[in-house]
C-alpha cells in the first residue's frame, strides 16, 4: 500500500559504567512511497535520551536520578506541527536496613516541568464549534511533582538445606 512503509534511520550510544548510564538514539523516521500530504511520520521523535546516576548498594545508603528526554516530533505529515520536547528527571533517595526493611524517598517529576507526556494534532468538535471541527492540538501533559513515602519490608525464608528461600515484600506508600 502506498505510504505505508516506515524505514528509520536509526544510531544509538549507550554508556553505562557501574554507578551510570547514558543512552540515546538519533532517529530519521520518514515514509518511503510519495503522498502529498508528506512524508514526516506523525509522533516520531528525532532524538530521545536518557540517563541517570545511582549509588548504593546490598545494605546502606542508596539513591539515583534520572532523566528522560524527547526531542520535538512532527505532529502531521507535512512537518507543518510540531510537539514540544520534554526533559523530565525523577530522584530517589533511602536506606536499606539488614533486616530487610527499606525506607525510601521518590520525587518524581523533580524540577515540576511544564511539559506533554504525549501531543496529537488533528480535527475535533468542541460545543459551538463548527461542524466540520477544528483543527488542534490535544494533550496529556506530564504529572506534576509528586512526592512518595516507601517503607517496605522484604521477608525471606531460610529453608532447612540453608538456602535463602522467596521472598515477600510488605510495602506502605504514602
Amino acid at each position: 500500500m502506498p505510504g505505508t512503509q516506515r524505514p528509520t534511520a536509526a544510531k544509538s550510544t549507550t554508556f553505562s559504567p557501574r554507578f551510570a548510564s547514558i543512552s540515546s538514539t538519533a532517529t530519521r523516521a520518514r515514509f518511503t512511497n510519495f503522498d502529498p500530504a508528506g512524508d514526516r511520520i506523525p509522533g516520531a521523535p528525532a532524538l530521545v535520551a536518557s540517563g541517570g546516576v545511582t549509588f548504593g548498594g546490598e545494605s546502606g545508603w542508596f539513591g539515583t536520578l534520572r532523566g528522560r528526554y524527547f526531542g520535538p516530533r512532527p505532529l502531521i505529515e507535512d512537518d507543518s506541527v510540531h510537539s514540544q520536547k520534554s526533559l523530565i528527571f525523577n530522584a530517589r533517595a533511602g536506606y536499606k536496613f539488614d533486616n530487610g526493611l527499606r525506607l525510601q524517598l521518590d520525587v518524581l517529576n523533580l524540577f515540576n516541568a511544564q511539559t506533554n507526556q504525549i501531543e496529537y494534532y488533528y480535527l475535533s468538535r468542541l460545543p459551538g464549534e463548527p461542524i466540520a471541527g477544528v483543527a488542534d492540538r490535544h494533550v496529556h501533559p506530564a504529572e506534576p511533582l509528586a512526592v512518595r513515602l516507601t517503607l517496605a519490608w522484604i521477608l525471606t525464608a531460610n529453608l532447612s538445606d540453608g538456602i535463602t528461600g522467596a521472598s515477600r515484600a510488605i510495602a506502605m506508600r504514602c
